[in-house]
């Protein structure tokens, strides 16, 4: 993970905020300001706790009403995306009649995000492309963090900025497309997580099949020293 800069999670909280004014017909947003010039993980404000729930994280049922701030490690992919994303955000701001355009161009952009993200990480393309040794838990966890920003990015984008400026007559068809784009990240995200289980289920048993011998081998050991006060019938499995 890398740190983020100041000016690429303010870009994330206008994403999310939407257009607070119209000065002049350009879109201006609200801006963050912090003494540092970088943070260590770039945060979300989820308002959709079912939103939240589809990423595989946990979500506190006793407070349905609370606003989730969820911090994301980040990868240079990531931030350039982001930073992609707020300036199609300002173009079609700026020039609201192709908006529709613009949006169908977003979405094409995250879905090769998303494609790539799995042809490296999840597919193990970069041991070729970048000479990986190998793929890891880490590169796992980080593919995962970076698809959960775009999937709670996506709707909030597509509410705030574009609802209100397409045109109902052609809404449903780039909402049609939000959705499936929505559905390919989830899939990948949950092969990602089964991919992180099976790698911690194969060091859980590595373990115990350790500790298993360990526990034998001193059976053996009081059983050839006479010692009938050790119960030997200990398995782990």
């Amino acid at each position: 993970p890398i740190k983020v800069p100041v000016e690429t999670q303010s870009r994330v909280e206008q994403l999310q905020c939407g257009p607070t004014s119209q000065s002049g017909g350009k879109t201006t947003t609200t801006t963050t300001t912090t003494t540092s010039s970088t943070i260590d993980a770039v945060t979300i404000c989820v308002e959709d706790k079912r939103l939240l729930s589809r990423t595989c994280y946990a979500v506190d049922d006793e407070h349905d009403d609370v606003d989730h701030d969820v911090r994301f490690k980040a990868v240079s992919a990531l931030l350039c995306l982001v930073d992609v994303v707020y300036e199609y955000i300002e173009c079609a701001g700026t020039l609201p009649p192709i908006a529709y355009d613009v949006e169908q161009k977003l979405i094409a952009l995250l879905n090769g995000y998303n494609e790539r993200c799995m042809e490296l990480v999840l597919l193990a393309q970069a041991m070729k492309t970048v000479r990986l040794k190998a793929i890891t838990a880490k590169h796992l966890a980080l593919a995962q963090q970076s698809l959960c920003v775009v999937m709670l990015l996506l709707p909030v984008i597509h509410a705030r900025w574009f609802r209100t400026v397409i045109t109902p007559n052609v809404l449903p068809n780039i909402e049609a497309e939000m959705k499936d784009l929505a559905e390919r990240l989830e899939q990948h995200s949950n092969e990602i997580f089964k991919k992180l289980i099976s790698i911690m289920e194969q060091l859980i048993h590595a373990q115990f099949e350790r500790y298993d011998a360990f526990i034998m081998v001193k059976c053996r050991d009081d059983d050839s020293n006479g010692d009938a006060s050790n119960n030997c019938k200990l398995k782990v499995h």
